[in-house]
């Protein structure tokens, strides 16, 4: 009975599947699909990335006195992923210097230190860098309670899969797998090197890795895509890293067994011994020398004796710029000290906007004689010109 309903029902099928094949591929036909199996409802829909604001933006908006916008604004943006760390450290420096409220800006770098997904090195900066907001703005602060455990290295479960997938041969497995890894995770800087090797040592395209480090210069530092760059002809001179037989069973049936080498004559020679062959430096290994030798010393502050040079010297610029802005909003007449404000913006930040406004509100206060602006005018002049672009020869 059943084979029987079954041979009836062949013809409904076939028609079916005709009518699907016929409909399915219209705008109405997949309308119809998506109301009687409600695809709206079952299917995966695929997630967006969160959007992260400007952080020159929320500057914008704290400098021109709209500071709790730009508070509101950075706390809402708070992920727990590294790419809003500058929203962290914005957040915790407006609730500290602007806002006046320590407490709330201890418990952001306490939910920070706690969190895993953050590196240790950039932790440790952020709680060094509310310290000194802190002492800034006239707030005790005890470092012990914010102390960052430095994480064990354990080799990342997707760097063995990676170094197995290239040992194989699978390099287009290997790529997909470092792929996936900056998508969740795009200043991940060990992945996107391991990435440009692999274009050039083993897949051996070297306008991927090139087309790679261009598109990157506004998430990794310059100083590793300038090690990137000086190291694709050598990446592209190695030899592959996969040891296996990766060329298909055609290939491994063309290729000719081991011969075994025939013994030779021992012949001794008596002449300068060869030099021991060295060692491979890995080129990761030999970048973060670089930056180790590299990283500037840490100036002597002992003998200077003016705070706001010391914080200059200390490269702590938000601190510098905080005190400097308070000593002159209360000193109004005070030339050298306006002077001195603007030159911080203009000088040593680079932000020559503020400085020019920093030198309009001078020029309109009416306190200063017309040499005197003359002068801060020309020192405009000179920043403008240092941190002009230089031009270009087309």
């Amino acid at each position: 009975m059943i084979t029987c309903a079954t041979a009836l029902n062949v013809p409904l099928f076939y028609y079916f599947y005709r009518w699907n094949k016929r409909v399915s591929g219209q705008y109405f036909g997949s309308l119809i699909f998506d109301f009687i199996f409600f695809e709206g409802h079952f299917a995966m829909t695929p997630g967006r990335r969160r959007h992260l604001p400007e952080i020159s933006l929320l500057q914008h908006w704290r400098d021109t006195g709209r500071v709790r916008k730009a508070w509101r604004t950075a706390k809402s943006h708070l992920f727990n992923e590294p790419r809003a760390l500058p929203v962290w450290s914005f957040a915790i420096e407006t609730a500290v210097l602007y806002l006046r409220k320590p407490s709330v800006g201890l418990k952001l770098l306490k939910r920070l230190c706690h969190n895993q997904a953050f590196s240790y090195d950039h932790r440790l900066t952020l709680v060094n860098r509310t310290h000194g907001w802190m002492e800034a703005a006239g707030f005790a602060f005890d470092p012990a309670t914010f102390t960052v455990k430095r994480p064990e290295f354990v080799p990342a479960g997707w760097s063995v899969a990676v170094e197995q997938k290239c040992r194989e041969g699978r390099f287009s497995q290997a790529e997909e797998i470092l792929r996936g890894v900056l998508a969740e995770d795009s200043l991940n800087e060990q992945a996107f090197t391991q990435l440009v090797r692999l274009y050039c040592q083993d897949m051996k395209k070297r306008d991927l890795a090139v087309s790679l480090i261009a598109k990157a210069q506004d998430t990794f530092s310059s100083n590793l895509l300038n090690f990137l760059s000086q190291s694709l002809d050598e990446w592209m001179r190695l030899p592959l890293r996969s040891h296996g037989q990766t060329g298909g069973w055609l290939d491994r049936m063309r290729r000719k067994p081991a011969v075994p080498d025939s013994p030779q004559k021992l012949v001794i020679t008596f002449g300068k011994a060869p030099e021991p062959a060295k060692e491979a430096v890995d080129p990761l290994d030999e970048y973060l020398q670089l930056v180790r030798e590299a990283k500037p010393k840490e100036p002597d502050l002992s003998t200077v004796q003016d705070p706001v040079e010391r914080l200059l010297l200390a490269r702590r610029l938000g601190t510098a710029v905080e005190r400097l802005q308070q000593l002159a909003e209360a000193q109004p007449r005070n030339f050298e000290l306006w002077l001195r404000y603007a030159e911080v913006h203009g000088l040593h930040v680079g932000n020559l906007s503020k400085a020019e406004k920093i030198i309009d509100r001078m020029e309109h206060s009416g306190f200063f004689q017309p040499e005197q602006l003359q002068e801060a005018k020309a020192r405009l002049a000179a920043w403008r010109n240092r941190h002009s672009p230089p031009q270009s020869r087309w």
